[in-house]
């Protein structure tokens, strides 16, 4: 294996090690009774997401950088379509995340309102943030992978015109 290589593979499994500490918390709550329709579930899963978003990021942005450095289109036109799915996950998860701070608020008592106010606005500026970033990441991935040249075949017959 060349040093090239290697570097490109240590790469990538930091990007996989950077997921780690996005999913555990998710997992995590996996002990509790998992209902989607939930309210309180659904928001606490939301937040947990959304506050450990930085985790995500980091990782899909060293992924596409080893791809675009090793310069396999593929790989980057791929992690430009998972991005942007990601993303769009992101805007609906933002959406229910606020119709059920809204929910919630209500029943929250008064002593603590201020605080979960407080961090439920956090959470939805830091999914928002995260959204911004991972359209800009899709977007970028897509343009850096069309503008990568398709890797020719050793060995593959040439087209002659």
């Amino acid at each position: 294996m060349t040093r090239e290589q290697l570097s490109g593979w240590a790469g990538y499994l930091v990007s996989a090690a950077l997921l780690g500490p996005f999913i555990a918390p998710i997992v995590g709550i996996g002990d509790e009774v998992i209902t989607a329709g939930s309210l309180r579930w659904r928001f606490g899963l939301l937040g947990i997401v959304f506050n450990s978003a930085g985790y995500l990021l980091l990782a899909v942005l060293i992924a596409g950088l080893v791809a675009a450095a090793r310069r396999q289109r593929g790989v980057v036109l791929l992690l430009g379509l998972l991005t942007g799915v990601i993303a769009l996950l992101f805007l609906g998860g933002l959406g229910l995340f606020a119709l059920d701070a809204l929910q919630l608020r209500q029943m929250i008592p008064e002593s603590i309102r201020g605080t979960v106010t407080v961090r439920s606005v956090q959470s939805l500026g830091i999914g928002g943030l995260a959204f911004l970033v991972l359209i800009t990441m899709a977007l970028s991935f897509l343009r850096a992978g069309r503008a990568l040249a398709p890797r020719s075949r050793p060995g593959a017959p040439a087209i002659i015109r």
